[in-house]
């Protein structure tokens, strides 16, 4: 037992003087320091205070062991611990066997006359800053076993030209503080055919990289490529190959300003990948189109921020979110197609494409568009040249912010499918003439059409049940609005400051009208309510409306009115016309003979002219009641029919029995005879004279005048008698 703790205190002491447990010199014949724990052995340095520091360090070419033998027992070199070779200057080469899986951050870092490493391929990690500084290196290959590469890890490698990278399943090389920091040499990086993901910022920043080809196997392409001045392409292996670089090319296309050059120009991106990475196409601005896969199912932020010279982008119908600033910038694009999978579009995803013009809106249920916080940040913010944007029949909401300040806008048709207008939907849209809204939808969102300055007619359908605060705040070229009976709540200031009202009706079912919600509306004339009990009203609801303005309500409901205020200490109220409304039928016997003008609906005692008017050939004769005047007054005691009656004409009427005057009409024209001497005038039904005064003379007279009826007037007789003439 003695014995035993004498052990453990002089393997602790040794431990507090030394960094290994053990030496044992390697097949290279250099002597290397090992820590034996209970997974296997661990690469080391000989020192705890000052790492070689007074001891040999190794050079040349170093074969490091797979195993080594401690007190008879053999144990197998797992790993290369952090710092474990740091400054070892005289390197040359190094050889890891295939038992170890980690190489320790730092490990080799500073090693700068190492110009060879062999990393197998049962590394799963490789640490941060493990080749930091070694300059000498000129080629290094990551095997398909890794699947994180650290921060830094070869960083300064200036000597550093062709990296080969074969992990199938890498997720991160270093995020921000990318694996080959300040590597401005590299000028190959190849991909192994099963990579599946290309980490974000694995090769970023590659001043002298100029051609990538991507694999079919990737099928995610994370944040990359940006700030690599000198690359000429990207070619992406399709499934039907690798595409020309001097032809159709897949390519991305930089100068050492990040604008692209011109050649190749179109991407088509392999149908494995699934998900299109943050910036993974930013800041290519010679980039003309895009065409993403059906296996795509989003579109990472920024993805193609910036790609200014991007003319045409193809989005499939599989997917679901377009990220934050997705095509921000994109300012050659004219058209788009949001695909109906898309149910979220990120804020200011295509922020200042100032070419856009065209924009199909496809997604049925897209819920998300942006965000106002604290200045609202919409989709297509920015986009003052959309003039066309058009709602796909099957879409069901209108996402919040969607069309926002999109002042080039000026007509919408909404789909009978949609269901909702959100927030801001279409605020700014100062271009807007008319919209309808249709029976379908149930709610209108706050904002949604505020400072439409433009917009001159609104119709609201019969299903809406809500008008949110502020929805048509600022609408001064509204001149009337009607709220369908269908609308309960008109929220505070939903039609504050629309200057140029001056008629509003509310329907029947208005339960509460907000704060303000007609505040500023000073040329507002007359207020028609349907409800029969005055609905509720918030201070200030009609501030600033003329006091002359009429409130109408319904017939029977003025006492109600009277009891409550604001409604009859702030405005004239009048009742709606209480009397019974009937309806007159005016019709022809034979429409083949003649027409009829007048009818309609009219109140009890109202009085309503009608009028009969033969067609060429015929004449009127009487009415059904035997009334024989052609354009007669009636008044209205009920529901009636007033039948007119024609017949053949025969050349000539008599104007008084007696006289032996006689008018008639033929070829266009007003006859007069056996007037001699008489004055003939004549009038339309409007009392108007249409002619001079004539005389007839020689005993005949005929006056040329448009079709239409008229009254002839001979001389001071007291008949008159109505003339019909049909060109």
């Amino acid at each position: 037992m003695k014995r035993l703790l004498f052990v453990l205190f002089f393997m602790s002491l040794w431990q507090s003087v030394f960094a290994y447990n053990y030496p044992a010199v390697a097949p290279s014949g250099q002597t290397l320091y090992y820590n034996i724990g209970d997974g296997g052995v661990t690469v080391t340095y000989p020192s705890s205070s000052s790492y070689w520091n007074g001891y040999s360090k190794p050079t040349g070419d170093l074969t490091i062991p797979d195993s080594v033998t401690f007190g008879g027992t053999t144990y197998a070199v797992t790993s290369i611990g952090n710092e474990a070779f740091k400054n070892c200057i005289g390197l040359t080469s190094v050889t890891i066997p295939n038992s170890v899986t980690s190489i320790g951050s730092g490990a080799f870092s500073g090693c700068s006359g190492l110009t060879s490493v062999t990393i197998p391929n049962s590394v799963t990690s490789i640490g941060s800053g493990v080749f930091s500084g070694c300059s000498g290196l000129t080629s290094v290959t990551i095997p398909n076993s890794v699947t994180s590469i650290g921060a830094d890890a070869f960083e300064n490698c200036s000597g550093l030209t062709t990296v080969h990278f074969n992990a199938d399943s890498c997720t991160y090389a270093g995020g921000s503080d990318r694996a080959f920091y300040n590597c401005p040499n590299i000028t190959t990086f190849t991909f192994g055919n099963n990579v599946k993901i290309i980490p974000d910022y694995l090769c970023y920043d590659m001043d002298s990289l100029t051609s990538v080809t991507i694999p079919n196997s990737v099928i995610s392409i994370g944040h990359n490529f940006q700030s690599c001045d000198s690359l000429t392409s990207i070619i992406v292996d399709s499934e039907n190959g690798v595409y020309d670089s001097r032809n159709n090319c897949n390519a991305i296309i930089e100068t050492a300003t990040n604008t692209l050059l011109t050649g190749c120009r179109n991407t088509t991106i392999p149908n494995t990948v699934t998900h299109i990475g943050n910036f993974a196409f930013a800041g290519c601005s010679g980039l003309m189109s895009v065409t993403i896969p059906n296996s795509v199912t989003s579109i990472g932020e920024s993805a193609f921020a910036g790609c200014s010279g991007l003319a045409s982008v193809t989005i499939p119908n599989t997917v679901t979110h377009i990220g934050n600033f997705a095509f921000s910038g994109c300012s050659g694009l004219t058209s788009v197609t949001i695909p109906n999978s898309v149910t979220s579009i990120g804020r200011e995803a295509l922020k200042n494409c100032s070419g856009l013009t065209t924009v199909h809106f496809n997604a049925d249920s897209c819920t998300y568009a942006g965000y106002s916080y604290p200045n609202t940040y919409s989709a297509f913010s920015g986009c003052h040249n959309i003039t066309t944007f058009i709602f796909g029949n099957n879409v069901m909401i209108i996402p919040n912010y969607l069309c926002y300040d999109m002042d080039g806008l000026t007509s919408v048709t909404i789909p009978n499918s949609v269901t909702s207008i959100g927030e801001r939907a279409f605020e700014n849209c100062s271009g807007l003439m008319s919209v309808t809204i249709p029976n379908s939808v149930t709610s209108i969102g706050s904002y949604a059409f505020s400072s439409c300055s433009g917009l001159t007619s609104v119709t609201i359908g019969n299903s809406v049940s809500s008008i949110g605060s502020d929805a048509f705040k600022n609408c001064s070229g509204l001149t009337s609005v009607t709220i369908p009976n269908s609308v309960m709540y008109i929220e505070g200031f939903a039609f504050r400051d629309c200057s140029g009202l001056t008629s509003v009706t509310l329907g029947s079912g208005v339960d509460h009208i907000g704060d303000d919600a007609f505040a500023g509306c000073i040329h507002l004339r007359s207020i028609v309510s349907k409800a029969t009990y005055p609905p509720i009203c918030f201070s200030g609801t009609f501030v600033g409306v003329p006091s002359y303005c009429t409130l109408t309500v319904p017939c029977g409901s003025l006492p109600y009115y009277s009891v409550q205020s604001p409604w009859d200490t702030q405005f004239p109220l009048k009742q709606e016309d209480c009397r019974t409304e009937y309806t007159l039928i005016v019709e022809s016997a034979d429409p083949t003979m003649g027409y009829v003008v007048g009818g309609g609906t009219a109140r009890n005692g109202d009085t309503v002219v009608i009028c009969a008017v033969g067609n060429p050939g015929y004449r009127f004769q009487r009415w059904q009641d035997g009334n024989t005047d052609s354009v007669r007054t009636v008044t209205v005691t009920g529901n009636a029919t007033y039948t007119a009656y024609f017949a053949e004409t025969v050349g000539v009427e008599d104007v008084a029995d007696g006289e032996g005057v006689r008018v008639w009409s033929y070829d266009s024209r007003i006859h007069v005879v056996g007037a001699e001497g008489m004055d003939v005038n004549v009038y339309d039904m409007l009392g108007r004279r249409v002619n001079g005064k004539r005389k007839v003379e020689s005993g005949k007279l005929e006056l040329t005048v448009p079709a239409g009826v008229y009254l002839v007037r001979i001389g001071d007789l007291p008949a008159r008698k109505v003339v019909v003439i049909r060109s």
